[in-house]
């Protein structure tokens, strides 16, 4: 099974978000965690039937969480390259590729 990585601003962006989460309630953090997880599991098991983006990109929801993973294939692996709230503005995440 292929391997997810993350860029390290999308790293830094997954946290932030955790960090939202936690300051309002440490359960939510949790659920919000528990939904990250469950997105790296999707793009594992089949990459291929999650949403484009745009090519090469695609997309992958954070559960009930207004997050998505963007990411693209990276050689054997997958490469997240946003961990992006979806009200923000669309194109910002293209300068760290």
């Amino acid at each position: 099974m292929p391997n997810v990585r993350f860029r390290p601003q999308a790293r830094r962006d997954l946290d932030e978000a955790i960090n939202f989460y936690k300051s309002i309630r440490k359960s939510l953090a949790r659920e919000f965690v528990t939904a990250s997880r469950k997105a790296e599991t999707k793009i594992k098991r089949s990459a291929d039937s999650q949403s484009i983006y745009s090519e090469p990109y695609r997309y992958v929801r954070l559960g009930k969480f207004p997050y998505i993973f963007i990411f693209r294939p990276d050689q054997s692996d997958y490469l997240v390259i946003t961990v992006k709230h979806t009200s923000r503005d669309d194109n910002y995440w293209l300068s760290r590729e």
